[in-house]
């Protein structure tokens, strides 16, 4: 099964509609972000999550997202997106919906070898235990379990199913 897709939308601000891409009016934002946003600068978005094969397919969202203008699109991965934050955020949400769980397992076909998932590398943003997945994954091998886990990018695994 092919990873999920990144679309990023340019929402509106203070109209909200079906899709609900606008929760915020442009007084709602930061003051600083509602300037820039007046200017010009900057655009609000909303980043989806959908299904490699049904591109219709809205597994998860995240919106009212700031960064430079021209950045709507779809996207194959987080580092694809050339606006630092709004990969950031993309990472987070998309790490989740690869559908790879913690004790699953994985192929890295570069090394024609199976590894566990021990961790799911997350950027530390003050929620205590809770933080911003990166799409990088913590993983060891199967056939060599004492070796040090690798940090690998998620999308250059395979899931396979446990036997």
């Amino acid at each position: 099964m092919a990873s999920p897709k990144i679309r990023i939308v340019r929402q509106g601000i203070g109209k909200p509609h079906a899709t609900m891409e606008a929760r915020y009016s442009i007084d709602d934002f930061e003051p600083e972000d509602a300037t820039v946003l007046r200017a010009g600068t900057k655009a609000a978005y909303t980043i989806y999550i959908v299904a490699a094969e049904d591109l219709a397919a809205i597994l998860d969202s995240s919106c009212n997202h700031i960064g430079p203008p021209g950045c709507e699109g779809l996207y194959d991965t987080p580092w694809h997106i050339g606006d630092e934050a709004l990969g950031y955020y993309a990472a987070d949400i998309w790490t989740a919906a690869c559908g790879i769980g913690l004790g699953g397992l994985v192929w890295m076909p570069e090394t024609d070898r199976e590894f566990e998932v021990t961790a799911f590398e997350q950027r530390d943003v003050g929620y205590g235990s809770e933080g911003y997945a990166t799409g990088f994954l913590l993983v060891t091998s199967v056939q060599q379990p004492d070796r040090k886990p690798l940090r690998v990018r998620i999308d250059s695994v395979e899931k396979r199913a446990r036997e």
